[in-house]
């Protein structure tokens, strides 16, 4: 969990620093600005939920309910 939030802040901060200098030092509209800052949190949005479901994926595989009822589905299939 911690690499993921080290991951965000870097990009947070990566980015933000690189969208402001680029709206005081090259002097771009701050339409543009809100734009990317946009961007940047719909990409952070997608890193995390990403995450999560990679998480709940290995927690629910890992589960031992999940494997019990999976071995009482495979005693209920017929042998041929």
């Amino acid at each position: 969990m911690n690499t993921i939030i080290q991951e965000v802040r870097r990009k947070i901060i990566k980015d933000n620093n690189k969208n402001l200098e680029s709206l005081f030092v090259d002097t771009r509209e701050i339409s543009q600005y809100i734009t990317d800052t946009k961007a940047m949190l719909d990409e952070i949005g997608v890193i995390l939920v990403k995450q999560v479901l990679e998480m709940t994926d290995v927690m629910i595989k890992d589960s031992a309910i999940r494997k019990e009822i999976g071995l009482q589905n495979v005693q209920m299939i017929p042998k041929l």
